[in-house]
């Protein structure tokens, strides 16, 4: 039976790589924007706004395309790799890779087909959807891919086929778009579809190297010995993946139904504030929906590779019925959450004025809408994990009525919040929403499993407090710095920006070290080696 050590190096070591492919390939998703919209100015914003709207619904399509399958066969595959049943983990494997090339070709024509409903009478969404519905025939293959490794509870080959897909869809954006608009001087427009349609390029990438990955490791995978035959039909075992999967559909696409509240009702609740024109309301959809969403999204990338991480290991444990290891797990899960989500969500708030003005150019509301952003994206982040974790301990339909939950909120205060808030209502409707429902998820999972929470909440109120402290040490030095260099200037500003990283991480470093919560959250053994590292006693 697998030590609690050695299960906790496993999620920290499946995290490392989750962590490091997901924010890698954020960060490089949020740098090109920097040269792209500077190609594209002054239609940037504009750009942006359609570019995000289309990843709007294409990502909710990816979504069902995908049935959840991907996570589910991780779940499915943990499951009966722990009972010693490799060839069932193969058949899910061989018979799920066929039946994700149907659903992606399916998902594809239907999107590409309701491309005109979906633009909303605005024409040029319409092949920008279609270029996206291209993608879509190939990744849900290429997820379930990833979910197979996975579930073997190795994380690297998702992480490098995430960077590969990054690296060449960046590579294709922003080599059509230089063309497009500097070489042959064509419009935003087709500059825009191009760089959509680089999703299917970065896709094809990836699902190579995830080809020749499993081909080049398929002992490893049980793929060439069966260890143990399995007992199960195919149409049982297909059964009980798609009964598994189906929660997920709703789960994943939890944040992009929230976003797609805004599509569709933002510019009608702005409009009965005061009468703005098209490009205005764009021009404020995009602040929010494409330009914080795009720098959050890096934070956001941490708490998607913990919940990839821990899935297949609680599941584990859930099916070897060791409950008092479930409960360890959580606490765990939730303090290294904490421990990473406080200093990088508030770090961006203390950072704001610098950060958006390397990727955007200064503009004081787009500043404060990132700085609202960046502490809701604390709520964000908290309720994938905590979906997640109800998935992977088989709470499905609890984690959809929470869903279902914290979509019906934001519907309620949507309008009332844009009225009263105008532009930064929409994110401020958003953040009450999650923050509800997190409280009332997380209620329930202590209840679930008699959770102590008395010492887990005195750790998360002293990593809050050291990542506020943080926060306005770091906002104050940069305050003191704006009165001798200007911070509107893009090359001044990646110069504050350093400084401010810096200050943040020594602040928010000591402290936690201080405090012994870095040694206790992380092991004195990670804490040793790192003291050793940096010559400290």
């Amino acid at each position: 039976m697998a030590t609690s050590k050695g299960v906790n190096s496993k999620f920290i070591k499946g995290s490392f790589w989750m962590t490091l492919g997901n924010v890698t390939s954020n960060l490089l998703g949020a740098l090109y924007v920097i040269p792209w919209l500077n190609w594209l100015y002054p239609h940037d914003t504009i750009a942006n706004s359609l570019f995000s709207k289309g990843y709007q619904w294409y990502a909710l399509f990816l979504v069902i395309s995908q049935a959840g399958i991907p996570s589910a066969i991780s779940k499915q595959v943990a499951h009966h790799n722990a009972l010693g049943e490799y060839s069932t983990s193969k058949k899910i494997f061989q018979h799920g890779a066929f039946f994700m090339l149907l659903l992606g070709a399916i998902f594809s024509l239907i999107m590409f087909s309701l491309a005109p409903l979906l633009s909303a009478g605005d024409k040029r969404l319409i092949p920008i959807f279609r270029s996206l519905s291209v993608a879509i025939l190939i990744i849900p293959v290429m997820s379930l891919f990833r979910g197979f490794t996975q579930g073997f509870s190795n994380m690297k080959p998702s992480a490098i086929s995430l960077l590969i897909e990054q690296v060449f869809r960046i590579f294709f954006i922003l080599g059509s778009t230089y063309y497009i608009i500097k070489v042959i001087k064509g419009n935003y427009v087709s500059a825009v579809i191009s760089s959509t349609f680089a999703a299917f390029i970065g896709a094809t990438f990836s699902l190579a190297f995830l080809l020749i990955h499993i081909f080049h490791h398929r002992k490893q995978y049980h793929l060439d010995v069966s260890v143990k035959k399995s007992s199960l039909s195919t149409s049982k075992l297909f059964v009980e993946i798609i009964k598994q999967s189906v929660p997920y559909i709703f789960t994943d696409s939890s944040i992009t139904l929230l976003f797609l509240i805004d599509q569709y009702t933002f510019n009608p609740a702005m409009l009965l504030v005061k009468h703005y024109s098209e490009d205005q309301l764009n021009f404020f959809y995009a602040l929010f929906a494409a330009n914080a969403n795009k720098l959050t999204t890096i934070v956001l990338s941490l708490a998607v590779a913990m919940a990839v991480s821990l899935t297949p290991l609680l599941s584990s444990m859930i099916t070897k019925k060791n409950i008092r290891k479930v409960r360890h797990q959580i606490r765990k899960i939730l303090e290294i959450f904490n421990f990473i989500i406080f200093p990088a969500s508030l770090g961006v708030l203390a950072v704001a004025t610098p950060l958006y003005t390397i990727f955007y150019r200064y503009d004081t509301l787009g500043i404060l809408i990132l700085q609202i952003s960046a502490f809701i994206c604390i709520f964000e982040a908290l309720f994938m994990v905590l979906c997640a974790i109800f998935q992977a301990v088989y709470l499905n339909i609890t984690a959809i009525k929470y869903l279902f939950l914290s979509v019906a909120l934001k519907a309620i205060f949507q309008f009332p919040c844009i009225y009263l808030l105008q532009e930064k209502g929409g994110i401020i409707a958003t953040g009450l929403s999650l923050t509800i429902t997190c409280i009332l998820m997380f209620r329930e999972l202590v209840h679930i499993f008699n959770l102590n929470i008395t010492n887990f909440l005195k750790r998360t109120i002293g990593l809050l407090t050291s990542a506020i402290i943080m926060m306005f040490i770091t906002n104050f030095v940069l305050k003191l710095i704006y009165l001798i260099v200007n911070p509107t200037d893009r090359i001044k500003a990646i110069i504050i920006l350093i400084i401010g990283i810096i200050i943040g991480v020594v602040i928010y470093g000591f402290l936690v070290f201080i405090t012994g919560l870095a040694q206790f959250i992380l092991g004195s053994e990670l804490i040793n080696k790192v003291k050793s590292h940096l010559h400290l006693k």
